[in-house]
């Protein structure tokens, strides 16, 4: 996640043994050994697998774009009682001269916004799809659009490195309307996704399905043929996570991953806690099209294109990432083509603007700390960011990130500073006062990743020479913490 602005050399202190790991430098200290007893109950946790693992460390931020027939009528959800628009209404104005949208653009919009994942709307509520079906006619080949719109999309983000996800729901307003049986529809929603699973080399790879309004039978049997078909794709919403609070809500803090979850009936989770059987990635959906009021609490969203939509500011999409990715989760952002099938210009401008605060704060700006993934009993392990000498910029914030290949562990840790040659510990903000820019340690979960903003007293960048993450408690031992940073987080201007 993190690229060093300032090459250090680590050294990895334990009992009795150094151990020199190349790039950055850490003081890892291990005082005690682990115990048969702990480590069989660390083992016992629930354990993300892999296509969860790859999903939290490669794909924190995923950009949602939606684009389907409701982008041409004005309105979320368009089949009503008299019935769904036209497929012919799907008509994109003033296309270049190829006739094809230009999807490279959505492209470059999600990169610019940092997003490593775009998530289309294959297969919104209306049932209009954006591939030219074999099963239905109500979709792009009964339109003015002359190509296969999902293949252009697929070959765009083969071509850009983007990992591929598509929206699905199963909603299929236009055939319900048209009378048809409970099981000629639960029909179709399968022959569909075979079509698009079973060539992967035009629509894929698939890495992921973002399936709405997850629960009951009908999603159970969609999720058999996505693991038959599919093993590699990640169902989110779905049995392998779950969202983090209402749409266009901050994330929760302490964010815990592990629920009660029977995969065998497709219900939902029920409650979370660090007690949980089953492990899931939590994910916070928001669009751009928003307003916040006086408290910051969303109302009036759009998630397909209006025309003269309010829209979020770049500080303000910040404040979204601070507090669900940096809480431990993860964040999707929705920034949807017009009818001009190109992202609004205002759209990806604030997209860039945030994404440039990002990259500045986490990436280019970091002095990173890396633990190796070293495992130890929580009581006993540390972890030291020396700082330099010449660190002119300073910083404001430590980010954490935990080895969950194991399962989430840590509940409790302090981060102190060394100011004036002594250690400080840093107070805590508590969890239950933990806004965007609460200042103190959070101190509980970590996550994925995790900010901590501390006061300006304990960044004077000429007094602080050292920062000190330690472990105070965990529902298991061993404990690994991947990454321990010092940045310099600072919100977009505008």
């Amino acid at each position: 996640m993190f690229r060093m602005r300032k090459i250090l050399k680590i050294v990895v202190q334990q009992v009795a043994c150094s151990l020199i790991v190349a790039l950055i430098s850490a003081n890892i200290c291990v005082s005690s050994p682990l115990s048969a007893q702990a480590a069989s109950h660390a083992f016992s946790l629930p354990q993300p697998n892999t296509l969860q693992l790859r999903q939290m460390q490669q794909h924190p931020l995923v950009a949602f774009m939606h684009f389907s027939i409701a982008t041409f009528v004005g309105v979320d959800n368009p089949c009503g009682k008299h019935g769904c628009p036209s497929a012919s209404k799907f008509a994109p104005i003033d296309l270049p001269a190829s006739g094809l949208c230009n999807v490279s653009e959505w492209v470059a919009t999600a990169k610019e916004m940092g997003a490593t994942q775009i998530c289309l709307t294959a297969h919104h509520g209306a049932g209009f799809t954006l591939w030219r079906s074999n099963v239905s006619d109500y979709g792009v080949k009964s339109s003015s659009y002359a190509t296969d719109l999902l293949a252009e999309f697929a070959a765009a983000c083969r071509a850009a490195g983007m990992s591929i996800c598509y929206y699905w729901d199963l909603g299929d307003g236009y055939d319900a309307q048209r009378h048809m049986s409970p099981s000629a529809l639960a029909a179709r929603q399968t022959q569909w996704l075979t079509e698009i699973l079973r060539q992967q080399d035009k629509y894929g790879p698939v890495d992921r399905l973002w399936l709405d309004d997850y629960g009951g039978r009908e999603y159970l049997n969609l999720t058999r043929l996505v693991e038959t078909l599919s093993p590699h794709t990640l169902m989110v919403p779905g049995p392998h996570g779950w969202r983090a609070g209402a749409s266009g809500s901050f994330g929760q803090y302490p964010l815990y991953h592990t629920t009660t979850w029977d995969n065998d009936t497709g219900t939902q989770p029920q409650g979370w806690s660090i007690n949980g059987t089953s492990f899931m990635v939590r994910e916070t959906d928001m669009t751009i099209q928003s307003e916040l009021d006086s408290s910051g609490v969303v109302h009036g969203e759009a998630w397909f294109w209006r025309n003269k939509a309010p829209f979020l500011s770049a500080p303000q999409l910040w404040d979204y990432y601070i507090s669900t990715v940096m809480r431990g989760g993860a964040l999707i952002i929705n920034i949807p083509p017009s009818v001009y099938c190109g992202v609004p210009p205002k759209y990806r401008q604030v997209g860039a603007a945030f994404g440039a605060a990002v990259a500045d704060a986490f990436h280019a700006n970091a002095y990173v700390a890396v633990g190796g993934n070293a495992s130890a009993p929580c009581s006993a392990l540390s972890v030291t960011v020396p700082l330099p000498t010449d660190n002119s910029t300073g910083f404001n914030g430590v980010v954490l990130q935990e080895d969950l290949t194991h399962g989430q562990r840590i509940t409790q840790y302090t981060i102190s500073v060394l100011l004036d040659e002594a250690w400080v510990q840093v107070p805590s903000v508590g969890s239950s006062a933990v806004g965007p820019a609460a200042v103190g340690v959070k101190g509980g979960t970590i996550g994925p990743s995790s900010l901590d903003l501390l006061p300006a007293e304990y960044c004077r960048s000429s007094e602080v020479t050292a920062v000190r993450w330690q472990c105070v408690s965990a529902i298991a031992d061993p404990v690994s913490i991947r990454t321990v940073a010092a940045v310099l987080a600072q919100p977009p201007s505008s």
